[in-house]
C-alpha cells in the first residue's frame, strides 16, 4: 500500500496508547498530547487513503448523476 499510511497508522496508534497510558495513570500531562496524536494521525490516514481511493465502504463514493429535465 505504501509507507505513508504505515505512518499515519503509527502515529495514531501511538496517540492512542499515550492517551491510554496517561488516564490509567492519571498523568494529565500525558493525555493531551496523545489526543492530539490520535487527532493528526486519524487526519493524516484519512487524506492518505483518500489520495489513493481507498473505499472502506462500499457506496461510499459520490456519483454523479444526470438530472433529467422535463
Amino acid at each position: 500500500m505504501g509507507l505513508e499510511p504505515a505512518l499515519a497508522a503509527l502515529v495514531m496508534l501511538i496517540g492512542i496508547g499515550l492517551t491510554s497510558a496517561g488516564i490509567f495513570a492519571h498523568a494529565g500531562p500525558a493525555i493531551a498530547p496523545g489526543a492530539l496524536l490520535i487527532l493528526l494521525g486519524g487526519g493524516w490516514l484519512g487524506n492518505a487513503l483518500a489520495r489513493r481511493d481507498v473505499q472502506l465502504l462500499p457506496g461510499a463514493q459520490i456519483i454523479d448523476r444526470e438530472v433529467k429535465r422535463d
